[in-house]
């Protein structure tokens, strides 16, 4: 093969996220969380499957979540954990500014750390892969259903290692944020721990056995994944903010703002968590509340960010702004509008006013 078509590829790549998978390949914490993953799904096949007789048609579902289990606790917490610290740990010990010094935008820092993650997380699908296809092959559970939850495991993961980086680049602001950063991270631990349990992903995709119509489940997967994408790049444009210098940081308090609207868009998806009991706790218009009035106010920031980027910032300050501009950013946004409106609150909005606003 050429050599100088292989330099020019690697010359393409970020070089933070190499760097991190050559350190992060080598990092304790990478090889126990790899290792505990495997066992738990050895362990899994070897309790569950040979004891068991062949013609149970239930052994592949229960595999399957003990490999749901085992893949969670590795891409939804000791992956997004030990990027976010990381880069912590770099900004608290001033090593990210001999690295800012460099060309490398406040992006390519993030975006590099981001990458380096996600291939991490590929490497873990890879290993668990055999034993998906044992889980498939026993049967009772389908290869749409096995596809479907790993997908959505995937972009979960991601979605959550963009908040981690967000949140532990907070002390790029001050340092005292430190402590700040460090605490919120052990709450969204917390809480992802308390909320999410083995069966989530699981019935997360279970609406394609409810009888649906398929334009319904198709529209339902487009947003789900088209907000976990608004997701990821708003987190990392926030967490590429908090690196940028102040005077050259554009309007920095909207987007903090937007932030928080994205998590209260998400409130009604998980009214039956908060509310399992039903009663008069549940009401139903405090959501459709908070759900309409963040919609709208989204709507409205998305328009009003799209022009708001520093003309006078050097050239490699602003990449993480596609286009110069915002406007990709905010026709993802009015994507997103348009099928919460036409999809969620089709679901949570009595007698079909989801279509009314839809159209509106």
């Amino acid at each position: 093969m050429n050599i100088k078509l292989i330099e020019r590829f690697d010359a393409k790549l970020n070089p933070i996220m190499i760097k991190e998978i050559y350190q992060g390949f080598r990092n304790r914490w990478f090889v126990i969380g790899y290792g505990l993953a495997l066992l738990v799904c050895l362990g899994g096949y070897i309790t569950i499957v040979l004891p068991a007789s062949l013609q149970n048609e239930t052994l592949g579902v229960e595999l399957f979540k003990v490999l749901i289990l085992s893949m969670m606790l590795v891409a939804l917490l000791i992956i997004p954990t030990s990027a976010g610290n990381q880069l912590r740990d770099e900004i608290t010990s001033n090593t990210l500014d001999l690295i800012a010094i460099t060309n490398l935008s406040p992006w390519a820092i993030i975006s590099g750390r981001f990458q380096a993650a996600g291939l991490k997380m590929l490497l873990l699908f890879a290993c668990i892969g055999p034993f998906a296809m044992a889980a498939f092959l026993l049967g009772g559970i389908g290869i749409t259903l096995v596809l479907s939850s790993l997908g959505f495991l995937l972009l979960f993961a991601l979605c959550f290692c963009a908040l981690f980086l967000m949140v532990n680049a907070l002390p790029a602001l001050s340092p005292r944020y430190k402590v700040l950063a460090a605490i919120t991270q052990i709450l969204l631990i917390l809480s992802l721990v308390v909320s999410v349990d083995e069966a989530l992903l699981i019935r997360f995709v279970y609406f394609t056995e409810t009888g649906w119509h398929w334009s319904v489940i198709l529209i339902a997967i487009l947003y789900l994944v088209l907000f976990g994408l608004l997701f990821i790049f708003f987190f990392l444009s926030m967490a590429a903010e908090l690196l940028t210098p102040p005077e050259i940081r554009t309007f920095f308090y909207a987007k903090l703002i937007l932030a928080i609207l994205l998590i209260v868009v998400c409130l009604p998806f998980y009214q039956d968590i908060l509310f399992p009991t039903g009663g008069s706790l549940k009401s139903w218009w405090v959501f459709e509340l908070l759900f309409l009035t963040s919609l709208f106010m989204l709507y409205f920031f998305a328009l009003f960010w799209a022009g708001q980027v520093s003309k006078r910032a050097p050239h490699h300050f602003i990449p993480h702004y596609l286009f110069g501009d915002g406007y990709a950013p905010t026709l993802i946004y009015v994507y997103v509008l348009t099928f919460s409106m036409t999809f969620s609150l089709y679901m949570t909005l009595p007698d079909n006013k989801a279509l009314w606003f839809g159209l509106f």
